[in-house]
């Protein structure tokens, strides 16, 4: 272990410490995605096993080889450019003050329209606060888009900055998350009601204002990216190409960090919904179900069940993806083998989803229609991932016997 202390490792730690400081916003609001949002809730566990695993190798770990410019350099460069890319994007949006910009009003003349209409108890009180000459302007038609929207960010700021927007008396006619209910109910009274204020605007006109980017999936997975590729280009400046290829996997593994962005992750959401929707169409056809299928839609005896995005089981395919690499590190040797179970995850969880909705689809044939609101529907999930690592640790059996036939035959050969 005296060789960790070596100055490459000494100014490989200096450089984590000093953009994990220059990151520290972005970080944070990283953490805190990750403890409220479900689908991002494994990026807690990326740093405990990246770390665990490279620990396992540290003793048998090279020193510090020739600083890899090249690779450094081309990370780097990524690394600033994502950076750039996001500031370029949010120059107004540098801080999580609570002010609005008007390059947060997503539709400002429509904006102005809703709150001019009334509909809720909010957007007739804020109204009713404008100033006349504001009103004025945010109701002429001949108003440039621009105008509109400086108006409205003036006021709304002016709103932002006053007295709380809301109490806790009026929480339950307000579609705010838990996290601002939360906030709201423990504020200290006479607190700084701005960012709540902010939150609240936040949550009950979300196609109006834009979310702050570092409270979003979209606007942490830029810079989340920067960060990432800036380490790996300080590992390969003070380790060198030797020394980090012994801590590829764990050091790979940050890339995880980066949260999915929401049209990734909506792609990925269709593909496992139309996937587990003909995985389920086989099972059927398997065992001989009766059943018809339109798009998505299967009408069973007595009932129909959609297979809807929610269901794509897109988070726990994720998982087992994840799994997969670490499985494959620590009980393969072969690169084909580490790649083809990582490969063979993507339709293990398709037809693990699949099974599922087949399974839910019997039982309310069979047992009870009422069961598609069942424990097995709405918390079954974490089961049905227990079931898929049957065959996945028996694909990993397989493989270790393939590895050991193919060492014993190229032993018997030589």
């Amino acid at each position: 272990m005296k060789a960790l202390a070596s100055p490459p490792d000494k100014q490989f730690a200096y450089w984590v410490a000093a953009l994990s400081a220059l990151f520290a916003a972005p970080l944070y609001q990283l953490f805190r995605l990750a403890l409220r949002d479900e689908f991002s809730s494994y990026i807690l566990l990326i740093p405990v096993i990246a770390v665990y695993l490279a620990s396992l190798r540290f003793k048998s770990l090279p020193a510090a080889g020739p600083r890899a410019w090249p690779e450094a350099g081309v990370l780097g460069l990524a690394g600033l450019a994502a950076a750039g890319l996001w500031l370029g994007a949010n120059k107004d949006l540098l801080t999580l003050a609570p002010n609005l910009s008007s390059s947060q009003l997503l539709d400002a003349r429509g904006f102005a329209l809703k709150l001019r209409q009334g509909g809720s108890p909010l957007a007739e009180s804020l109204w009713r606060r404008f100033t006349p000459a504001s009103k004025i302007t945010l109701s002429d038609p001949a108003a440039t888009e621009a105008r509109v929207a400086a108006t409205l960010a003036a006021e709304l700021n002016a709103r932002l900055n006053g007295e709380a927007m809301v109490d806790a008396a009026q929480l339950d006619s307000l579609p705010l998350r838990k996290e601002t209910r939360a906030q709201i109910e423990s504020a200290r009274p006479g607190g700084p009601p701005a960012r709540f204020n902010r939150r609240v605007l936040e949550d009950c006109f979300p196609g109006e204002i834009a979310a702050h980017p570092l409270r979003s999936a979209d606007g942490l997975a830029g810079l989340i990216l920067a960060y990432v590729l800036l380490v790996w280009a300080g590992a390969y400046l003070f380790w060198g190409r030797a020394r980090l290829g012994e801590v590829l996997l764990p050091a790979g593994l940050l890339i995880f960090l980066t949260p999915f962005p929401g049209w990734l992750v909506n792609g990925m959401e269709l593909f496992f919904q139309k996937t587990s929707a003909d995985a389920t169409q086989w099972l059927f056809d398997l065992t001989r179900t009766t059943y018809s299928r339109s798009g998505q839609v299967f009408d069973l005896p007595g009932i129909s069940l959609v297979v809807a995005q929610e269901c794509s089981g897109v988070r726990s395919s994720l998982v087992l993806f994840i799994t997969g690499l670490i499985a494959g590190n620590l009980f393969l040797k072969s690169a084909w083998a580490k790649g083809l179970l990582a490969f063979m995850v993507i339709p293990l969880g398709i037809l693990r989803n699949g099974f599922r909705i087949f399974v839910i689809a019997q039982l309310c044939v069979h047992v009870n229609p009422n069961m598609i609101d069942s424990y097995i529907h709405r918390q079954g999930g974490p089961v049905f991932f227990a079931l898929s690592l049957i065959p996945f640790f028996a694909l990993i059996a397989g493989l270790r016997w393939w590895e050991k036939r193919g060492k014993t035959g190229s032993g018997a050969g030589g």
